[in-house]
């Protein structure tokens, strides 16, 4: 999971015509999607893809009834998704500033890591991903090979040894961070947190998140889990 992967259905949509939409935006701009993964179902994603319109305009128009109530949200897997208890799907799709350490490791590490990756590896993402739309900022805003591992580690408070031959070249600034450096990392992002919601709230959110970005698998909280946490508590 990652935000472009979740979607927001609006009811009332399906009863305006094209020409009431794209008088908004203008006539569209088609692009295919060809799937490189002969894994995924051909019934699961769309033919075509258009360019983004500016959804907010057109609902204050269109459809103002949309604000006033409470939205649905969707998750849109492309094929990829499968429920609890299924075998996940072979290949990881994830963005990589989205991947859990295990998919980075398998894709980023000088050395083949044999990882296999399963829901705990979709509790990590979920962590970025709720991270991006509190915070409207990525979490892990860099792709290099280099980078990511290290603002992982520093996010986490250090990495497993291994990762020293997993990453040889920047074996030595990872020994830099620990549960000190991560506190006063975290110490920054939640101040950044607070003009989105109370210091009360962003307090349980780091927490949760804290809990859910473990860089080893085992120790992140399952779904079940994760809904006992405090931040979810209903404050009424």
């Amino acid at each position: 999971m990652y935000p472009s992967n979740v979607g927001v259905a609006i009811r009332g949509l399906d009863g305006l015509s094209e020409q009431d939409i794209w008088s908004q935006g203008g006539p569209p701009t088609i692009v295919p999607l060809v799937p490189t993964d002969r894994t995924r179902d051909p019934a699961s994603y769309p033919p075509y893809l258009t360019t983004s319109l500016d959804m907010v305009e057109l609902l204050k128009d269109a459809l103002p009834s949309f604000f006033r109530c409470q939205p649905r949200i969707r998750i849109l897997d492309l094929g990829c998704g499968r429920f609890a208890g299924e075998t996940p799907c072979p290949k990881s799709h994830i963005n990589d500033r989205f991947a859990a350490p295990e998919v980075i490791i398998s894709r980023f590490a000088k050395q083949g890591a044999d990882t296999l990756w399963d829901w705990r590896s979709d509790i990590w993402s979920l962590a970025c991903t709720i991270y991006d739309i509190v915070s409207e900022r990525t979490l892990f805003t860099t792709l290099t090979k280099m980078e990511l591992p290290l603002k992982i580690s520093a996010v986490c408070g250090g990495a497993p040894p291994k990762w020293a031959s997993y990453f040889p070249n920047i074996a030595e600034k990872l020994r830099e961070h620990d549960c000190g450096s991560a506190d006063a990392l975290w110490a920054e992002k939640t101040a950044e947190m607070q003009f989105q919601q109370s210091v009360e709230d962003t307090r349980r959110l780091v927490g949760l998140l804290r809990c859910m970005l473990r860089i080893e698998p085992d120790e992140r909280p399952s779904t079940s889990e994760l809904l006992r946490n405090p931040y979810f508590d209903d404050p009424s």
